[in-house]
């Protein structure tokens, strides 16, 4: 996984592309609220739902967010 990003990072920094939230505007804070509402959208049983029913969505968010900020 770690391969192909860096691969699709170096792609999208030749042609001038954001590659990360930051270079969009968005805060770490915004993109925190995105992951833990965005279950909200619609009313489907996702992997979101599911780390939010076991107490663990607020933890996963911010490993993620720490691998992108």
């Amino acid at each position: 996984f770690a391969e192909a990003r860096a691969k699709i990072e170096t792609i999208l920094r030749s042609c001038g592309g954001p590659t990360k939230p930051q270079d969009l505007g968005y805060s770490r804070a915004m993109m925190r609220d995105a992951i833990i509402y965005s279950r909200f959208i619609r009313q489907r049983l996702t992997i979101l739902t599911l780390l939010d029913n076991w107490g663990l969505l607020a933890q996963y968010a911010d490993e993620v967010l720490d691998e992108i900020f």
